[in-house]
């Protein structure tokens, strides 16, 4: 019998509680040994035979895990992805991954010389959305892709007492959201020649930017990625223009709130969703616009922590590689030059 991965997180928020337990909770090959709570213990009520610490070193100390899940608000993941990898542990850190360049390559020089998995959280790589975009990519059956747009839209008028809306280090919608829906361009699309970027505040009382309008340039496609804390009707998702046809899907991916409500990644209906929402491909036809539905793909977020464990055990390739990593922090940092400066990146 393979021996667990015994697993270490170094916060219980948001991701831990909704994202990072459930998933690996339903894997048996994990173990979650141990919770870094700096003042509270609910994480007990949830998971009664983990262990509570008050930091990440009390935990590694204690704990000698194998994995530790850097967790905490951006500011913080540098210092606690050095710590556990300088410890011997194997990492998987929230995204956004680094708040800068110079500090995941640091990270990722560390790894390689301990001989360690780093990787990025990059889960929306299995949204049921997502999948099915690159299912029809794959399928040729648009033609000769030339536009494409990716929205990750929320209706949040009032600003939230969170880190994530103050004027720190890795806070703000482009370190939130951004890694999401680069990551998934540059899956479809591989690295772009040039980005233009234009952020706003629109929001009153907002202290960090809370829409952004990304433009990666190519060779023969333009890929556009949005996102805006103040859409009422946040439901367009992805927009394709082929040589043959268009494409058309809304809906956001369901396994965040399925979480959320505490449906097990392993029930049935998990990653399943509503019809209402499958893709629809679109042509002009004799009659007007012919519309033909197309089969939306089972949203599947075990798969991520099923290669981390292949990776740690079998030696296979780490979901997100280095040179991934490294890529979106590079757009990263050409989003905010280009919407500081008015211009064009161009790499």
């Amino acid at each position: 019998m393979t021996k667990s991965i015994k697993t270490v997180f170094s916060a219980f928020g948001m991701s831990g509680k909704v994202f990072h337990g459930p998933l690996l909770d339903a894997i048996p090959e994990f173990e979650i040994s141990g919770i870094v709570q700096r003042s509270k213990q609910d994480a007990l009520d949830i998971y009664p035979n983990t262990q509570i610490l008050r930091s990440l070193a009390e935990a590694i100390e204690v704990i000698k895990p194998e994995l530790v899940v850097v967790n905490t608000p951006p500011i913080m993941h540098f210092e606690e992805a050095k710590l556990a990898l300088q410890s011997g542990c194997h990492v998987v850190v929230e995204k956004p991954f680094a708040t800068s360049i110079s500090e995941a390559k640091s990270l990722i020089e560390i790894a390689k010389k301990e001989g360690k998995m780093l990787t990025a959280f990059q889960n929306r790589r299995f949204d049921s959305d997502f999948l099915t975009v690159k299912k029809l990519k794959e399928s040729n059956k648009l033609g000769k892709w030339n536009h494409f747009e990716s929205y990750f839209n929320r209706h949040r008028p009032a600003v939230e007492v969170s880190w994530k809306e103050n004027s720190l280090p890795g806070s703000g919608l482009v370190w939130n959201l951004g890694p999401h829906l680069i990551d998934q361009a540059l899956q479809l699309f591989g690295f772009p020649d040039a980005v233009t970027a234009f952020l706003r505040k629109i929001r009153p009382e907002s202290q960090v930017e809370d829409y952004f309008h990304i433009i990666l340039h190519y060779s023969d496609l333009v890929a556009e990625l949005r996102a805006s804390y103040l859409v009422p009707n946040p439901e367009l998702k992805f927009k394709v223009e082929g040589s043959l046809f268009s494409f058309q899907k809304s809906g956001m991916d369901i396994q965040e709130n399925q979480l959320k409500q505490g449906i097990s990644p392993l029930n049935d209906i998990f990653g399943i969703e509503d019809q209402k929402f499958r893709g629809e491909i679109r042509k002009q036809g004799d009659q007007g616009i012919e519309i033909e539905p197309f089969e939306h793909e089972r949203g599947n977020y075990l798969l991520f922590y099923k290669q981390v464990f292949e990776c740690i055990r079998n030696g296979e390739k780490q979901p997100v590689t280095f040179s991934e990593i490294e890529e979106v922090m590079i757009i990263l940092d050409a989003v905010f030059q280009s919407s500081d400066e008015l211009r064009t990146i161009k790499f």
